[in-house]
């Protein structure tokens, strides 16, 4: 399945009349055959124009071609909401001590978890896993952070900034089945002296939101269907959007802004 994500930045000031789809024809001249079978490839797009007044505050309008219905594996840009719900945690623990690099322990207690006091050479952190995750994608820094976000609070908090159809019950360990990351192990964060700053026991989800889509099943039948519906789900939308929200927090008012500090 192909998916183009396109977010131009554009500088001008006033808004340009153009077709967004013979702007892809014209730019991305060796996806003709993607762009001429949108369906059977899956194919969405959605574009931003950026427009600054004189004072160089932005505003924006938008663009789609092909905004498909139907379900598309979300892989890794997962990791993105993961991460700014972890911030968001972190900003919330600020006054235990807890910050972007302090130690986190990660203990084990079910299966499939595993118990982490190191991070290849560095000391396990939020700041560290994010960075990993975001730079080289990491699978295993993505699951420590799930691990400290948890299920109920990811999804909770998800909903209060309005991306009430994100599902993420998959964590990215490949050796655990999906259901395992409904139970997150005890979490510890510990200060330069080793002493706990903050203990976050082990936790069961009591996550039980039906997925957004009716049909999530892709592939020919009989032996290459495969059913999506416990899979994670995160609409090309919402990521465009949210990708907005972080890019230009500092020019959104009210509850368009996602509550992150400039730290």
């Amino acid at each position: 399945m192909i998916i183009l994500l396109v977010f131009v930045l554009s500088f001008s000031c006033h808004a340009q009349i153009f077709s967004l789809e013979s702007l892809l024809r014209s730019e991305l001249t060796s996806y003709n055959k993607v762009l001429d079978q949108p369906n059977k490839y899956k194919l969405q797009v959605i574009y931003t124009q950026i427009n600054r007044d004189k004072n160089n505050e932005p505003s924006f309008k938008e663009f789609k071609v092909h905004e498909y219905k139907n379900y598309i594996y979300p892989a890794s840009v997962i990791k993105l909401p993961v991460s700014l719900v972890a911030l968001l945690k972190l900003q919330e623990l600020k006054e235990k001590g807890v910050g972007l690099y302090t130690t986190m322990v990660t203990d084990s207690g079910y299966y499939c978890q595993k118990r982490t006091t190191i991070d290849s050479a560095d000391l396990p952190s939020i700041g560290n896993y994010i960075s990993k995750m975001l730079l080289v994608s990491d699978n295993s820094a993505c699951s420590r952070t799930y691990e400290f976000v948890g299920c109920d609070h990811l999804h909770k908090k998800l909903e209060e900034l309005g991306y009430e159809n994100i599902r993420i019950t998959n964590r990215l360990d490949g050796a655990c089945p999906g259901d395992t990351a409904k139970i997150t192990p005890p979490v510890y964060f510990v200060n330069e002296k080793k002493d706990t700053v903050y203990k976050q026991p082990l936790t069961l989800a009591d996550y039980k939101k039906t997925h957004p889509i009716e049909n999530s099943k892709v592939g020919k039948k009989p032996k290459g269907e495969k059913d999506f519906a416990k899979h994670n789900y995160f609409e090309l939308h919402d990521l465009h959007d949210m990708m907005r929200r972080i890019i230009f927090s500092q020019h959104l008012k009210g509850d368009d802004k996602l509550g992150l500090t400039e730290e």
